[in-house]
């Protein structure tokens, strides 16, 4: 297989930077979207599915942001925090990995999140399709359950919208998904870009919005099970992180992210250049 696109975790604002992104160095000369593999966690998972689909992504994106600003701000707060709880789960040391996993499962089934699901469906309300599309879509959720890595793709068992939904929900934050009578969430607390699964391709681009939870080094190894000839991890710059700080599910923050990515793949031009070279348009 040819070139494979990782597109990481990294809640709404992660998916509108790395919309921006794709989009700059489109325009600096480089199309991403000419993956043959996409990888998609989490929010990453959207910004998949749209370009194995070909949609207008910065179109759609735009639209989800504007869409944003009209959900009531009440709220954001306590999903912030329960992000935090979540996160505070994955990083007790006392109990090993898959342990913390099938935990915090447990705690995502046993929490009333379901008022929180309406963020989502601007999302997945905003899918081109339910249909899988033809190219190679992976999307990597957690078994609720067992805590387990299940990937998602077509001729499974989960439509694109299940998969998608799954894909984003964060355990905690939003309610864990049934599909085919099993619960599953979202798989940031297994990895953040699950790059691994581009194993097979040759050339391998990661947009990693978030670091790993679990490892510094997370990414680098993930890269080096995939055994790729060339690859390129981008994380956000210094402005980036400027706009992630002002919250993960602060709607104010959509359109800064988006510009952000664009800017970013505009200015940075030694990543331009780095992504160019791996991806050799």
């Amino acid at each position: 297989m040819g070139k494979a696109l990782v597109l990481g975790a990294g809640s709404p604002p992660g998916a509108f930077w790395e919309a921006g992104l794709i989009e700059g160095f489109r325009e600096a000369g480089t199309d991403l979207r000419t993956a043959d593999l996409i990888v998609g966690t989490s929010a990453g998972a959207v910004v998949g599915a749209l370009i194995a689909h070909g949609a207008d992504v910065i179109a759609v994106i735009e639209d989800i942001i504007g869409a944003s600003r009209k959900l009531a701000e009440s709220g954001t707060q306590d999903m912030s925090e329960r992000l935090l709880r979540a996160y505070d789960v994955m990083s007790v040391t006392s109990l090993p990995v898959p342990e913390r996993r099938k935990h915090l499962g447990r705690l995502a089934r046993g929490i009333d999140t379901g008022r929180n699901a309406e963020r989502l469906d601007l999302f997945i309300d905003r899918l081109p399709s339910a249909r899988w599309p033809e190219r190679d879509l992976l999307i990597p959720c957690l078994d609720a359950e067992t805590g387990e890595r299940v990937v998602w793709r077509r001729g499974g068992a989960a439509t694109l919208p299940e998969a998608v939904r799954a894909a984003c929900s964060m355990p905690m934050v939003y309610p864990p998904v049934e599909i085919a009578g099993r619960a599953y969430m979202s798989a940031p607390v297994y990895s953040t870009t699950n790059a691994d699964l581009a194993a097979g391709s040759r050339r391998v681009v990661v947009l990693a919005p978030r670091g790993n939870v679990l490892s510094a080094t997370a990414i680098d190894d993930e890269l080096a099970s995939a055994g790729p000839d060339r690859a390129a991890v981008i994380g956000p710059n210094t402005e980036t992180e400027e706009v992630f700080a002002f919250g993960v599910f602060d709607p104010s923050t959509g359109t800064a992210a988006l510009h952000a990515g664009h800017q970013q793949a505009v200015m940075e031009t030694g990543q331009a250049e780095q992504v160019a070279e791996v991806w050799g348009d």
